[in-house]
């Protein structure tokens, strides 16, 4: 797949709010930095945005459901107990082109 630019930081086309648009494990730099630049500048970032004031820990229960927005979140997932089924959906919508990616 060929590499692909966007910017670090994005607008949310309805909230106006700003977010990091990171994802550390597929960057492959930032702008004309050099890679040590990059890789020091994308762990600051992500040591910031893992602070815990920003960061929502589910503990879940049965009939729980989780929404978040793709676009203005970092998110991971613990895995799963084994002993426990698991049932997940995903949904996505398309912006008008004027409000499209990048944002």
């Amino acid at each position: 797949m060929p590499d692909q630019w966007h910017p670090l930081v994005r607008t949310h086309p309805y909230l106006n709010r700003k977010a990091l648009y990171l994802s550390p494990s597929h960057m492959a730099g930032i702008g004309d930095l050099s890679f040590e630049d990059s890789e020091a500048e994308v762990a600051r970032l992500q040591d910031w945005a893992a602070r815990p004031e920003f960061v929502y820990k589910h503990k879940w229960h049965k009939g729980d459901v989780v929404i978040w927005d793709n676009t203005s979140v970092m998110h991971r997932r613990d895995a799963f107990p084994t002993e426990q089924r698991r049932f997940m959906k995903r949904t996505g919508f398309h912006l008008p082109e004027d409000l499209g990616v990048p944002f």
